[in-house]
């Protein structure tokens, strides 16, 4: 993936995701990155915020991570 997407992507995640128990961004994208890192794909997609996940489903989501 190349930077200038990865940054977006992280911006996106940082500015706009929140857990279902109500946690605060830096902790959501803690918890992201973290969760990207082992690849474990399904357990960072849930990170994603729904106005994310409405535009890029799972499937897509983990084939760009799939292309590096």
């Amino acid at each position: 993936m190349d930077f200038k997407y990865r940054i977006a992507l992280f911006t996106l995640i940082f500015l706009f995701a929140c857990s279902p128990d109500g946690s605060d961004p830096a902790a959501v994208l803690t918890r992201y990155l973290s969760a990207t890192y082992k690849q474990d794909l399904k357990t960072a997609y849930t990170y994603l915020s729904s106005a994310d996940r409405a535009v890029r489903d799972f499937d897509t989501f983990a084939h760009h991570f799939s292309m590096e």
